[in-house]
């Protein structure tokens, strides 16, 4: 058996998707700093609470997502079980709230385009 601090995999795919989460998280976080300056002329103040969202969502993910290595780490040197898909749901959930963003500026702004 390895020991706490040794890399269990000699091609570190627990390491490497411990590290796509982070960037997964980075990305919603770069993303949810986006949304007031490009929602702002669309919702005004409004704009604040889908972005404090997003921010929210993509700091979970990226606390779950080194939970989740340091878990399977631990998992893979024998001491648990893997976990299960609610890193992936929480993912999911966030991206969903940015698309719904995304396709309320896109109606919000062609109604005041359409009229004259």
């Amino acid at each position: 058996m390895t020991s706490p601090g040794e890399v269990w995999d000699a091609g570190l795919q627990p390491e490497r998707t411990g590290l796509a989460w982070e960037r997964t998280a980075l990305a919603f976080l770069g993303l949810g700093l986006a949304v007031p300056r490009l929602a702002w002329p669309v919702l005004g103040p409004w704009a604040i609470a889908p972005a404090a969202v997003i921010l929210a969502g993509a700091l979970a993910l990226f606390v779950a997502g080194h939970r989740r290595y340091r878990h399977t780490h631990g998992a893979l040197t024998g001491a648990g079980r893997l976990r299960d898909g609610r890193l992936p749901l929480l993912a999911t959930l966030v991206a969903l709230v940015l698309a719904l963003v995304a396709v309320l500026l896109v109606v919000v702004a062609s109604r005041g385009a359409a009229q004259p």
